[in-house]
C-alpha cells in the first residue's frame, strides 16, 4: 500500500490512470496480463505528469505484486449493480488474490 501511495496510483490522477488502463479489461485474465495493466497504469499516471517521488523499489512491486487487478469492478459509481454483478466482482478479487499467492493455475 506505500508503494501505491508513494507512486501515487492512490490519489485522483492514479484513479483516472487505473481506470483508463483497466477499462474493458475482462473478467477472466491471467496474471501475467494482470502484471501488463499494472504497468500501464503507471505509464498512463507517467505521461499525466502525476507521478510522485517513489524508488525503483516501488515501482518492481507495483508492477509485480500489485495483486488487485480491477477486473470485473466498475470504477464509476454504480447504483445499479446487482447482486450477481457484485458476486462476480468479489469473485474476480479472490482468484487474483489465489493467484498471486499460489500461482495462476492458467499460465
Amino acid at each position: 500500500m506505500e508503494s501505491l501511495s508513494r507512486v501515487g496510483v492512490l490519489s485522483i490522477d492514479g484513479l483516472k490512470a487505473i481506470l483508463k488502463a483497466w477499462q474493458g479489461a475482462p473478467v477472466s485474465i491471467g496474471w501475467r496480463d494482470v502484471r501488463g495493466l499494472n504497468w500501464t497504469t503507471l505509464k498512463i499516471l507517467e505521461e499525466a505528469g502525476a507521478v510522485c517521488e517513489h524508488t525503483e523499489q516501488d515501482v518492481t512491486r507495483i508492477v509485480n505484486q500489485w495483486h488487485m487487478p480491477l477486473v470485473g469492478i466498475e470504477l464509476a459509481e454504480n447504483k445499479k449493480m446487482t447482486l450477481a454483478q457484485a458476486y462476480k466482482r468479489r469473485d474476480a478479487l479472490f482468484e487474483a488474490f489465489m493467484a498471486r499467492e499460489y500461482g495462476d493455475p492458467y499460465e
